[in-house]
């Protein structure tokens, strides 16, 4: 029942949607290519990794300079300071942590493969690490825009922190540009009674 509901919202503010600026169902390209397992390689001061990882900083937005590398086997691509943080809710507690790359704080306008910012959501809840990317792919194919989701495998400082989520789109600057909150108003949020859905929350800068 709550799946119905949570379509009809998502289609009933689809409609209402004036016309994006950027395409609303943009291909795989090379973040969202799930016929491969990606690594994503975030290289930062060590002292300033154990800050964020400091239990008493779990709340904190702030964003540290990092280096970004996506190795998808082919010729990896380094992007150079962007911004780095953790992110998320519950996953802020957790021991396998959600993090955030955002690629215009320290240069403003920059996109990396169209994408100013990605998700590195832990799915800490989920082990098989695909209810994201199962649940957006049925979004997408019932035509209605949503985030594009693929498992990546995430190193940071060169320590393996296991496999999450990349989530791009709707939690940004993204494929619905400012209209991302008109969306979101109209969406029930999510609770541990329907916690098999993504989380909803499209108008969380925080996230």
């Amino acid at each position: 029942m709550r799946s119905a509901l949570v379509f009809t919202a998502l289609l009933a503010a689809f409609v209402a949607l004036p016309a994006p600026a950027q395409p609303l169902f943009p291909d795989a390209g090379t973040v969202f290519d799930d016929t491969i397992l990606p690594t994503v390689r975030i290289t930062l001061h060590p002292d300033t990794l154990a800050w964020i990882l400091d239990p008493e900083n779990a709340e904190s937005d702030v964003e540290w300079r990092a280096t970004f590398v996506w190795d998808d086997g082919a010729a990896p691509e380094t992007v150079e300071e962007v911004g780095f943080r953790l992110r998320g809710n519950t996953s802020r507690q957790a021991e396998k942590k959600s993090f955030k790359v955002s690629f215009n704080t320290y240069r403003r306008g920059r996109e990396w493969n169209g994408l100013d910012k990605l998700n590195l959501n832990s799915e800490h809840n989920d082990p098989t690490v695909l209810r994201s990317q199962i649940v957006w792919g049925l979004v997408r194919e019932a035509r209605i825009p949503g985030s594009r989701a693929n498992p990546v495998r995430v190193i940071i400082n060169g320590d393996d922190f296991g496999v999450s989520g990349v989530e791009g789109g709707l939690d940004g600057d993204d494929e619905l540009g400012n209209d991302r909150e008109h969306l979101g108003a109209a969406l029930p949020q999510q609770s541990s009674r329907n916690a098999f859905l993504p989380s909803f929350r499209f108008s969380c800068s925080s996230c």
